[in-house]
């Protein structure tokens, strides 16, 4: 039976030498040309390319846990070169091809090895996944925000585009994803790093306003809530201002971060605005669990805190959707216990752009009762969100007619 298994292996050894030889020809002629952007369109120069990656992409996807340690080694030498063609093909829609195969390429190969990977093999497909994702985001945010046509061979370009997006969404997954207990601890802070750095790189992109597929934004939303859960001390962190300058990264970070949540809250498909909601929520959840002693930091958080007048500019003056109502409590509620201060200056205005005085004096009971009625505590606990729930409707009753008067 040792003597079966020696000779598959053997087999295996010759049939990659066999594969591995065209891929290296390929690799070897890139390497050794000079200039290589300026001649990257000549001849059939990314005929073979997508050849190469299209070989590599075979042996990656189809790695096992038998077959992983051959597969990863003939496959890995060629990662950090695949990575490098994003960068060289990125930069117009011509070489939109060779750069969509790389990060099929990637996606499927860290599906396949991840779960098999020890330390500096995991680093390899970690390091090689970040280096084409902000490759791709260097390039193509500009013509992401300049793309405006809507001719059929935009829509064709741009369908290429959301592919690539989504594609790039299941790669930051499968780095989350994938059982990493046998890795050293470090190694999981770098796959939680490359994972967070790869989803705020995608939010430059969904910024945009070409934008506007249901699939890829339940996708990112449902991957920054499961990051948010996963490594929460590392997103709000980064999402924290300590440096309150416009210009600093936190300040941009969560820029972003808010710009995508309004946009998933405004977007047509509620699938999309409870996806919005459910990472809004788990934001905020984790600000306050990681808060010493409840008390959560004001300074700092006012972009995300300030998303309580959004909610509830849905609850009582947008046309809603019933099914919204509860998933829209369960996001406010939170925000109100980590910031009553912004709760109180929303309700102010709501209260003060009512011109009747009766009316005013009714929507400001009714905004102070929203936090007052049925025995409700500003606890996070399941009695008390059922209790807030049955509030807000019992507010939208009370106090929707006269706001959408106005």
């Amino acid at each position: 039976e040792g003597g079966g298994d020696e000779g598959r292996e053997d087999h295996r050894k010759q049939m990659f030498r066999g594969i591995a030889k065209p891929i290296h020809d390929i690799f070897q002629k890139l390497a050794q040309t000079d200039n290589f952007s300026k001649v990257k369109y000549m001849g059939d120069i990314p005929r073979k390319i997508r050849i190469g990656v299209s070989l590599l992409h075979g042996v990656g996807r189809t790695s096992g846990r038998k077959s992983f340690r051959l597969c990863h080694e003939f496959v890995a030498g060629y990662l950090g070169a695949c990575a490098k063609l994003v960068d060289v093909y990125g930069d117009d829609d011509r070489g939109r091809e060779v750069v969509s195969s790389v990060l099929l390429l990637l996606m499927d190969t860290v599906e396949a090895q991840f779960p098999y990977c020890n330390q500096q093999q995991a680093l390899v497909l970690i390091e090689s996944s970040l280096r084409a994702v902000d490759n791709y985001v260097k390039h193509r945010k500009t013509q992401y925000s300049d793309s405006k046509s809507s001719s059929k061979d935009q829509e064709e370009e741009d369908e290429g585009k959301f592919e690539d997006i989504q594609n790039i969404l299941t790669l930051l997954s499968n780095l989350s994803t994938n059982n990493l207990d046998e890795i050293d601890p470090n190694m999981k802070e770098k796959a939680s790093d490359a994972v967070v750095s790869g989803i705020m790189l995608v939010m430059e992109l969904l910024s945009s306003n070409l934008l506007h597929v249901p699939a890829v934004y339940t996708s990112f939303f449902s991957l920054l809530s499961e990051c948010i859960v996963k490594f929460p001390r590392k997103l709000a962190s980064m999402l924290i201002l300590n440096d309150t300058s416009p210009q600093s990264e936190s300040a941009q970070l969560q820029e972003k971060f808010t710009h995508c949540i309004h946009f998933s809250l405004s977007h047509p498909d509620p699938q999309v605005v409870r996806s919005g909601l459910r990472a809004l929520r788990a934001m905020v959840l984790t600000i306050i669990q990681n808060s010493p002693n409840g008390a959560v930091q004001q300074q700092g958080l006012s972009k995300i805190f300030s998303m309580q007048k959004v909610l509830l500019k849905m609850l009582l003056i947008e046309k809603l959707s019933s099914s919204l109502i509860n998933p829209i409590a369960d996001t406010l509620f939170p925000l109100i216990i980590a910031s009553p201060a912004a709760y109180a200056e929303v309700a102010r205005g709501i209260i003060s752009g009512t011109a009747d005085e009766r009316e005013r004096s009714r929507v400001q009971r009714g905004m102070e009762e929203l936090l007052q009625r049925n025995g409700l505590k500003r606890e996070l606990t399941p009695s008390n969100r059922d209790v807030f729930r049955t509030n807000v409707r019992e507010f939208i009753g009370s106090v929707r007619s006269i706001l959408q008067k106005r």
